[in-house]
């Protein structure tokens, strides 16, 4: 099993209009650490931050996906966790983009690794209150899956990037 264990806590820092910037810590309850992978701007001024925290479950610690709402004066109105000991999101360092805006949706596109220590690729909708409309699981006996971008096609689709790692003996075919 892999964990990423940081010893930081998370700092984010984004500028209002009008209002000259504000700078605010923001952890994640009950969360050994969190980090920030993105923000984005749901409405003039309000804002989800998404990233991952790492909980401890029974003794142990797990990857979750963590959301978490700000309002206009960059409070925290709500936050949401994803993730269970044998459902854990992943930080993989290498995604550029964690989530991606599209109307009145943000979606995440990334790692979990799921009971039976298989690392598969998942695809979620979320609506601007953090709540999952659905998600889309990637497997393949022969690999783990790591998907690691998502951005919007020309048809109103999307194209999802990554790639693929052989599993034990497996051959590549």
């Amino acid at each position: 099993m892999r964990f990423y264990i940081a010893t930081i806590f998370i700092v984010l820092t984004f500028f209002l209009k009008g209002q000259g910037g504000l700078k605010r810590e923001y952890r994640s309850s009950g969360s050994l650490t969190n980090w920030a992978k993105a923000v984005l701007e749901t409405s003039p001024n309000n804002y989800i931050v998404g990233g991952v925290a790492v909980d401890t479950v029974n003794g142990n610690p797990i990857n979750r996906l963590a959301l978490m709402g700000l309002n206009y004066q960059g409070q925290k109105i709500w936050e949401k966790k994803y993730g269970t000991a044998k459902f854990q999101y992943l930080d993989n360092l290498l995604i550029t983009r964690w989530f991606y805006k599209q109307g009145n949706y943000f979606y995440h596109v990334g790692s979990v690794l799921d009971s039976n220590s298989k690392y598969i690729g998942v695809f979620i909708k979320f609506n601007f209150n953090g709540d999952t409309i659905w998600q889309k699981r990637f497997y393949d006996v022969n690999f783990d899956v790591n998907p690691e971008m998502v951005t919007g096609s020309i048809d109103g689709g999307f194209l999802i990037s990554g790639f693929l790692q052989q599993t034990g003996n497996q051959p590549i075919l």
